[in-house]
């Protein structure tokens, strides 16, 4: 599992795109012994797309075969938090299936726990308090931290404002704001 938390901000910053940052993660993840899938297809059919609103992925927590699977059809910002919840899943030891978005708040004990593991394995608390700067714009602050944390634009928003930068209604109307678009 060491081999998962070296996936460290530095290496997501030096990377050119998100779809490099996805794969040095996933194959972090397959290096730690846990098979990662990613398909945006429902079997060999091109026209039957895997819908992102209907899932985002799942894991198969098996001691032997541990396995999360990525529906490819999502952003590769998407698929990076989703992996980071489904590996939550693994080492709790729990089979789940994640249709959350960042703004989902869940009542699940499973899923709260599993979506604080993921926003604190792709944005640190620390880090992204010391990455923040209050000066900017908040547009401008949320678009330059997606890109160091190569993450969404979402995901930001949302840790911006559990550490407390914002207030709820600035968080709704701005996440509202980012979901249209």
């Amino acid at each position: 599992m060491n081999a998962l938390l070296q996936f460290s901000i530095e290496d997501r910053r030096n990377t050119a795109t998100w779809e490099e940052a996805l794969r040095k993660f996933i194959n972090q993840v397959d290096s730690a012994g846990i098979m990662v899938m990613v398909s945006g297809i429902v079997g060999g059919n091109t026209r039957r797309k895997l819908n992102p609103e209907e899932f985002r992925g799942f894991a198969l927590s098996e001691k032997r075969a541990p396995l999360i699977f990525l529906n490819g059809a999502d952003t590769k910002s998407g698929q990076m938090f989703t992996l980071a919840h489904e590996l939550a899943h693994i080492w709790l030891g729990e089979t789940g299936v994640s249709d959350v978005t960042p703004e989902f708040i869940p009542t699940n004990k499973t899923e709260i726990w599993c979506n604080k593991v993921a926003a604190e394995m792709l944005v640190p608390t620390g880090i992204f308090k010391a990455q923040f700067n209050s000066s900017n714009e908040l547009s401008d602050e949320y678009c330059r931290l997606a890109k160091v944390f190569k993450v969404s634009t979402l995901v930001i928003i949302r840790r911006i404002f559990d550490c407390g930068f914002i207030t709820e209604n600035t968080f709704q109307t701005v996440y509202c704001l980012l979901s249209v678009i």
